[in-house]
């Protein structure tokens, strides 16, 4: 199993949580900041990767365009984790599909 980097990014925010929601068997979880930060995390293993964080803040990682916002995406447990693409309004990776609606972070699997 690969090292983590617990330094992968240096966002701070102040504020209470705007939004949070958590999927039925905490699989997926997201938040949104009262600055409109977002992050997100997968446990599905559906993006090809045991875990996937994803955020809008500064961090390091891939990075991907969506909604007017810049999605950094960050696989913690591999050395190289699997790519990270654009389908229409949703950021693609293996069969997990991340989009941005009304302003915070939806994981929704292929098929799904």
């Amino acid at each position: 199993m690969a090292k983590i980097d617990r330094k992968i990014g240096k966002s701070r925010a102040e504020g209470p949580t705007e939004y949070w929601w958590a999927s039925p068997r905490g699989q997926t979880s997201a938040l949104t900041l009262a600055n409109g930060t977002c992050f997100g995390v997968d446990f599905t293993g559906a993006s090809g990767a045991d875990v996937m964080l994803v955020t809008t803040g500064k961090a390091k990682g891939q990075t991907v365009k969506l909604s007017g916002k810049t999605l950094t995406f960050y696989f913690p447990t591999v050395d190289r984790g699997p790519d990270v693409r654009t389908d229409g309004n949703a950021a693609v990776i293996g069969r997990q599909r991340v989009t941005i609606e009304d302003g915070n972070l939806l994981f929704r699997m292929r098929g799904e």
